[in-house]
């Protein structure tokens, strides 16, 4: 039986992004479970489909069309970690689709794909992160690890509080995005 506190994942795109993802899931352990992996290559999804099951205690369902697996995924976290001219058009989709969203960078190519991101999210009353790979400044946000293992985080007003969060492995920094620039910090350490 599985656990109410235990976080779905979705992954779009099985290639070494998505490794890393896996590596870091698989680390919170009981925190994240990952349900669902997504790419157009069949063999890159059979690839981490194995991969998952050699790391974890459970194989994901596999899905070569995004749409097909947003539509049946449960309510969580998704991941993109595709080209990066699809980041925008599949973390709207997902946005519309009622997930929590980690976009890879780039957010976008495009201002006016980043200003549709942060409508989509708003509407969607869900939460976006922007995995960076490092480089940010530490925050007294809750780190990627905590959103995972702790649901009820999503929920919070700190979090909540948004548009667009930016995350790196391990922690989530403290600045908006807004256009193409950062901007002031969203909470003061």
């Amino acid at each position: 039986v599985e656990s109410d506190h235990t976080t779905s994942v979705a992954l779009i795109g099985c290639g070494a992004i998505c490794r890393k993802h896996v590596e870091a899931i698989c680390r919170i352990s009981s925190g994240a479970k990952i349900e669902a992996i997504c790419d157009i290559d069949p063999s890159r999804v059979a690839d981490m489909a194995q991969y998952i099951s050699s790391v974890s205690s459970n194989a994901p369902g596999t899905w070569s069309d995004y749409h097909d697996m947003l539509s049946n995924a449960r309510r969580g976290i998704v991941a993109v970690a595709t080209a990066s001219h699809l980041h925008a058009v599949m973390a709207e989709d997902a946005f519309e689709a009622g997930q929590n969203v980690l976009i890879e960078k780039p957010i976008a190519l495009a201002s006016d794909d980043i200003s549709r991101l942060l409508e989509a999210e708003r509407e969607a009353g869900t939460v976006g992160t922007v995995g960076t790979g490092g480089g940010m400044p530490s925050s007294p946000m809750p780190s990627a690890n905590e959103l995972l293992a702790a649901p009820s985080v999503l929920q919070s007003p700190v979090v909540s509080a948004g548009p667009l969060l930016y995350a790196r492995a391990g922690d989530t920094a403290n600045v908006r995005h807004e256009g193409t620039h950062l901007k002031e910090p969203l909470l003061s350490p």
